[in-house]
């Protein structure tokens, strides 16, 4: 590609980070908006509501969470090392089964991302 770009929001502030050149040259076969542009928008939006009080957004009606298998796409199972929590509309997702609902306790890689997702 010869640019990346990406766009995020909260309650509060709305930005775009642009990668790229003045003249169009290639940023590199691998670059991508999530490897390249995502992390300079993490950075800035963690300087820019730095002290903000938390102003988190409501999730709309008819949106449920579900982890899933970040491979398969499928409800993940108990133990399963490669999971991430995805949002579907409520006729759209599958309930998962008692043996497939997440453990409560979250490890300290799952924390993490957590509370970086929650300052957007």
């Amino acid at each position: 590609p010869q640019e990346l770009w990406f766009s995020g929001f909260n309650r509060d502030i709305a930005s775009t980070v642009f990668v790229g050149f003045d003249q169009p040259e290639p940023l590199g076969e691998q670059e991508q908006g999530a490897t390249v542009a995502v992390p300079i928008w993490i950075d800035f939006m963690s300087a820019a509501l730095k002290g903000a009080p938390e102003n988190t957004m409501n999730r709309p009606d008819g949106i449920v969470d579900r982890l899933i298998n970040k491979t398969t796409g499928q409800l993940a199972t108990p133990g399963d090392p490669d999971t991430m929590f995805e949002y579907f509309r409520v006729e759209n997702a599958s309930e998962p089964s008692p043996a497939q609902l997440p453990v409560t306790e979250l490890d300290e890689q799952q924390e993490k991302e957590l509370s970086t997702e929650t300052i957007f």
